[in-house]
């Protein structure tokens, strides 16, 4: 991976010894609902290069050598059937795509997991227990896809538009802080402050032989269900906020009115209706807001809202499939789109883009996409970016929101992309 120039100063805190066993995770976004505060468990649902592991406290108890095998053991077994939390945690962009059908998506050959799931996590009174953080003093951010080679896949996906092979496309890459030490406290804290914190925003830490942390920022639901009542928010469309409240409104007037988002946006409420189809009662999928602009503390965003019903007896498991990997973050048509995305981001997604939240023991789920994700690796510290792809896109421009929405993170760590 192409290196940014833009070492890191040290920040200070002590740094705590992550437990060795069990997992916990703190869901402090107002999207949460009734299933926000903090929660433990000991036993976690582990996937790793297409195996999921049952693992009590460090001890692995069961292997199965598909997603889908390990969900029909561990459900059948649940001892919680109301809408208590059965599991709290996150599925990767890659596993995403196998539960949804074996979609196109890149292998990953390196340890990095899956996926990973609370399993029957119970309510605490104390905050998830991240460990503060910081990089050694030589560390440097490498970026997946340098600028130019970023603003060349852009241009190579408006030629596969102008053939015919693809309507939109998400790009992503990912940006590595090599030699990182610790874990996400600080970069948590201070994404909690503020009145315009993000909808799902969360914290995790988990111990044994994968140990590590993620904190999610992300605004966007993937997926809502209660009862049969199914909800998406998907988001299309950028822009940074104002300096001056005048210079807030106008980007809120540039992106209410730039087609290009509109056509970006509407492509993807399409799909998001398609995919509700697959599971909906007939007739019931309806889009209840096209698209409105909402704001957060950095950002603007545009937002739609689709709903369906479907049968109570549906199983959760399916409406995922149906949902994931989210249309926002692939592009569509949606197989075609995870084709190209496969060919030509050069690194797994790994959390980024996948589900990330809470499934419920009668069924109920609220699961967000992880946009605006961080997370260790070893002795890394990872986060990911993309931009929806169409026709009007410019590559400069593209690049420049890439890597808007990390820069806040980059910030946080004394370093900028």
């Amino acid at each position: 991976m192409e290196p940014w120039d833009c070492p890191f100063p040290s920040m200070n805190g002590d740094l705590r010894s992550a437990e060795s066993t069990g997992g916990h995770a703190d869901l402090r976004g107002s999207g949460w609902g009734l299933w926000s505060g903090n929660w433990s468990a000991c036993r976690r649902l582990e996937g790793r290069q297409g195996r999921w592991l049952l693992v009590d406290g460090n001890v692995t108890v069961e292997i199965w050598q598909s997603l889908g095998r390990a969900i029909d053991a561990i459900w059948k077994a649940r001892k919680v059937a109301d809408g208590s939390p059965w599991a709290i945690g996150w599925l990767g962009y890659q596993a995403c795509a196998q539960l949804g059908g074996d979609l196109p998506a890149r292998s990953d050959s390196c340890s990095e997991l899956d996926g990973m799931f609370l399993l029957e996590p119970q309510r605490q009174d104390s905050s998830v227990p991240l460990q503060s953080g910081h990089p050694c003093p030589d560390s440097m951010v490498y970026s997946s896809l340098n600028e130019e080679s970023f603003k060349d896949e852009v241009r190579r996906i408006r030629a596969l538009i102008a053939a015919g092979s693809v309507y939109q496309v998400n790009l992503c890459r990912r940006f590595t802080v090599e030699q990182w030490e610790g874990g996400l406290r600080q970069l948590f804290e201070t994404a909690s402050v503020g009145s315009a914190s993000p909808d799902y925003l969360s914290g995790f830490s988990w111990g044994g032989s994968s140990s590590g942390e993620l904190v999610c920022a992300s605004m966007e639901l993937l997926i809502s269900r209660r009862g049969g009542f199914l909800e998406t928010r998907p988001i299309k469309g950028t822009r940074p906020r104002g300096k001056t409240v005048e210079d807030d409104l106008d980007m809120i007037r540039q992106l209410e009115s730039d087609d290009k988002e509109r056509a970006e946006l509407a492509m993807i409420v399409d799909l998001e209706r398609n995919d509700l189809g697959r599971v909906a009662r007939t007739g019931s999928v309806a889009v209840d807001d096209p698209g409105l602009v909402r704001t957060w503390e950095r950002i603007h965003h545009r937002v739609a809202r689709v709903t369906a019903e479907v049968p109570e007896a549906t199983p959760w498991w399916e409406v995922l499939a149906a949902m994931a990997p989210g249309g926002s973050v692939t592009g569509c048509p949606k197989e075609a789109a995870m084709a190209v995305i496969a060919d030509m981001e050069p690194v797994v997604r790994g959390p980024f883009t996948g589900a990330l939240g809470v499934i419920a023991g009668n069924g109920d789920m609220e699961l967000a996409l992880p946009i605006r994700t961080v997370w260790t690796s070893g002795d890394r510290l990872e986060m990911g970016a993309g931009c929806g792809i169409v026709w009007e896109s410019d590559p400069e421009a593209e690049e420049a929101e890439s890597r808007l929405k990390v820069q806040k993170w980059l910030e946080l760590m004394g370093g900028k992309a």
